[in-house]
């Protein structure tokens, strides 16, 4: 045993030309090279005649190492094909064995090695490894296309009613996966349109149907059925079930409930229950379907327990999202196929397909002359055995395809699967190394923020981004829809947004405005956020501290939704997209802001910034904005909603000369220019009587609404008296009656106390149906009447007025 060991490693690699040599002229006594200069090469071939001890010189001073034959390494390739050849093609094991009687140096690997870098071994034994991107048949209704197969049940052939069945044909419609199988006695081709018949009967026929090559599809009955109800017949690719992939999922079910009613009742016919199996199926919820019956998919209702209808729309949805999901899914588990350049000579299989009758099918060179598309390639060849065609182009697979030799074929996978595994820590080198270079690249960079979609800079860029982030809250409008009622709102509030408009008169803003392709500006943003109760946040590529909040009243309300949109001023004047905003720089940003708001910090901060005014000379209303000429950085003034540019109108509370210019062109005629501009605001404001800016309405539009609104549910005056001080002015000066109740002394009140009464505990101490609770449901309309606490006045004997009415929050 240790002999065997010892012999093992003594085994003889291979040996380069240049090591044979320098060991054959150290046995010839022709090595005369000093120990100095010689090469780290030589020292290593002195060291090794040292060590083994079994190298001589035999005839014709050829290298002999334990009696056998050194073969140089250069010469083996030689000896492997000669080897090959003579034993008619063998593997590399038997070239080890039969080259090992008379030679050395080699091994088993080393022969592999060679044979898989030559291409008469490919030739030899082809491996065509690589397979298409594999394509999903789908449908967008159901009905529209069916596949058919045959399931051959002879092996559990039953008599039923006098009759034998051997056979199932099976019906699957491919958009719902709904099955409806037909017992068959043979399937011949008249038998089974006979049964495919019936099952037309009883559905609507459909546009497609799809089987394989069988005969009993091609018979003239067959035909007639087709002609008949005007349907395509679509043969699938021969030998690939794939192409059948539905129909023959549903053959192993059905296969399988068969096996399990047969195991569970001795004795069963298939033939009965078979209906029974299919309406178990069509019932049962499947992934592929996003949790759908191919029964709900189909009819578009539940089964006949609940009759729940569905939404046509809803269901063509969750199926399109759930065949998405499921062939992302394939996708990873498939591998992918290799990918060959024009020019390169590869080796095909012809012919392409298998057919009926066995044929052999050849392996022959061929040139890469174009890629038609993923997975299939014009190459042109020699078809075998018939010289006179010389040389033709047809479309081949990349199934028929291969590289000249098995090492450069592995070399592709494994260069594709490198380059797949490191693309996770490519991606974050990038990351980690990246240079900012352009204005889009800047609001990318911000940690937590990403475009979501970037519109065309055609002009309708603000209504595109405000329309996809709509979107997200149900609101579905269209970039035309969201610009018609931009424009009415202006007009409608036209004493609002009238005097932000300069160079132009109001009607012509409004015909301009109008027309598609118009940018938008700061006055579109507002009336669409005062259209649907919401406010923007607009981050501005120069930073978070040009960024500002746009909505009603100029201020942050976390009770308000809110939608975020990017803001490009440099290079393209105006532009704007949809992006995400991860929450913890969401909250980031409106702290800051609200933190500018109270300091009243000069510049962007303050102001609107960049995004302010979008237009030529438009104004942000109540909030301030920068006109065509005005730059927030040189001239934008502090205080609370500052102005900044030329024409810009600040609020109320701010006065952009008072607070004192934080730009150069802060002189005496723009400050009294101003002056005068917000002294004819608060004018205009006072004659309409918009107390506040988020009341647009006439006053006694505004007094009508609310009594309407009071008397259907008395008691929203306590909670619209919360809001704020408007309301709180308005509900008192509509001298409303307050609302009254009658409390029995038995139920024991205690008038002492000011403290809120409990709804419930009045409910529990009068009883449902008496008067009292009548009464305060009257007041109170809605579900939770009963979690109410009433903050009670004495009026009279037993008589409390209602003076408020909240709702307690416990964690």
């Amino acid at each position: 045993m240790k002999e065997a060991i010892r012999r093992k490693r003594k085994q003889l690699g291979c040996l380069p030309r240049s090591k044979y040599d320098i060991i054959v002229r150290c046995l010839n006594g022709s090595f005369d090279v000093p120990v100095k200069k010689r090469t780290p090469e030589e020292n290593n071939c002195l060291a090794m005649i040292r060590k083994r001890k079994d190298f001589e010189l035999g005839d014709r001073g050829s290298l002999l190492c334990g009696g056998k034959q050194v073969l140089v390494k250069e010469d083996l390739p030689r000896f492997v094909e000669k080897m090959f050849m003579e034993n008619k093609g063998c593997g590399a094991r038997v070239i080890y064995n039969k080259l090992k009687v008379n030679y050395t140096g080699f091994s088993e690997q080393a022969i592999l090695e060679i044979l898989y870098n030559s291409k008469y071994y490919h030739e030899k034994y082809p491996r065509f490894t690589n397979k298409p991107k594999p394509k999903t048949i789908t449908e967008e209704e159901p009905g529209k296309r069916w596949q058919i197969d045959i399931i051959n049940m002879k092996n559990q052939s039953v008599s039923y009613k006098g009759s034998t069945y051997s056979y199932i044909l099976q019906v699957v419609d491919v958009y719902s996966r709904y099955v409806m199988p037909k017992p068959l006695k043979t399937k011949s081709s008249r038998e089974v349109a006979k049964a495919l018949e019936d099952v037309l009967m009883v559905n609507l026929a459909p546009d497609i149907i799809q089987c394989d090559n069988g005969l009993e599809f091609k018979g003239p009955s067959m035909k007639l059925l087709l002609n008949k109800y005007n349907i395509k017949m679509i043969n699938s690719r021969p030998y690939h079930p794939q192409s059948q992939g539905k129909c023959e999922r549903s053959n192993s079910v059905i296969k399988a409930k068969i096996l399990f009613a047969t195991k569970s009742k001795r004795g069963i016919y298939w033939v009965e229950g078979l209906q029974d199996l299919a309406y178990a199926i069509n019932t049962s919820f499947k992934r592929v379907l996003g949790g759908l019956t191919p029964f709900e998919a189909y009819y578009g209702r539940s089964h006949v327990f609940t009759k729940e209808r569905h939404s046509s729309r809803e269901i063509k949805k969750t199926i399109r999202r759930a065949n998405k999901k499921a062939y992302r899914s394939l996708l990873k588990n498939a591998t992918s196929p290799s990918k060959y350049k024009v020019g390169e000579t590869v080796l095909i299989r012809y012919p392409f397909r298998k057919s009926r009758v066995p044929t052999k099918r050849y392996v022959i060179e061929g040139k890469v002359e174009k890629v038609k598309r993923n997975g299939v390639y014009i190459v042109s060849f020699q078809v075998p055995n018939k010289p006179e065609l010389g040389f033709v182009s047809k479309s081949v697979g990349v199934e028929n395809m291969t590289s000249l030799t098995v090492a450069l074929e592995k070399q592709r996978k494994i260069k594709k699967h490198s380059l797949k595994q490191n693309r996770s820590e490519k991606q974050n080198h990038r990351t980690k190394y990246y240079h900012v270079l352009t204005h889009h690249e800047n609001l990318q960079l911000l940690d937590g923020v990403n475009i979501a979609m970037d519109p065309n800079p055609d002009g309708n860029c603000q209504f595109a981004a405000i329309s996809h982030q709509l979107d997200k809250i149900g609101i579905y409008k269209d970039v035309d829809a969201l610009r018609k009622e931009a424009v009415h709102h202006i007009v409608e509030n036209r004493y609002f947004y009238e005097t932000f408009v300069y160079d132009e008169t109001f009607d012509e803003y409004v015909k301009n405005m109008s027309k598609n392709g118009t940018y938008g500006d700061n006055l579109t943003l507002i009336a669409l956020m005062r259209e649907y109760n919401l406010q923007c946040l607009v981050v501005s590529t120069r930073g978070l501290e040009h960024s500002s909040i746009v909505s009603a009243d100029g201020k942050f309300d976390g009770d308000v939704g809110t939608i975020a949109l990017g803001y490009f001023p440099e290079g393209f004047g105006m532009h704007y997209v949809s992006i995400r905003i991860n929450q913890r720089v969401y909250k980031d940003i409106i702290s800051r802001l609200e933190q500018s708001y109270d300091n009243g910090d000069s510049g962007d901060s303050a102001a609107s910034g960049d995004n302010a005014a979008l237009g030529d000379n438009a104004a942000s209303g109540d909030n301030g904005d920068s006109g065509d000429n005005g730059d927030s950085g040189d001239t934008a003034a502090s205080g609370d909603n500052t102005a900044s540019g030329d024409n810009a109108a600040s609020r109320d509370n701010g006065d952009s000369c008072d607070n004192g210019d934080s730009g150069d062109n802060g002189d005496v005629s723009v400050c009294s220019a101003l002056k005068e501009l917000q002294d004819m605001i608060n004018n205009r404001r006072a004659q309409k009587r918009t107390t506040f800016p988020f009341l647009m309405l006439p006053l006694h539009i505004q007094v009508e609404i609310f009594k309407f609104c009071i008397q259907s549910n008395p008691s929203i005056q306590f909670v619209l008296a919360k809001v704020g001080k408007p309301f709180r002015d308005l509900i008192r000066s509509m001298s409303l009656q307050t609302p009254r109740i009658y409390i029995r002394p038995d139920i024991g009140l205690d008038t002492s106390n000011r403290n809120p009464v409990s709804v419930r505990f009045l409910l529990t101490r009068a009883g449902r149906n008496s008067g009292l609770i009548s009464a305060i449901k009257e007041i109170i309309k809605g579900p939770k009447w009963a979690n109410a606490w009433l903050r009670l006045r004495v009026s009279g004997i037993g008589w409390y007025d209602i003076i408020d009415v909240m709702y307690r929050h416990y964690r």
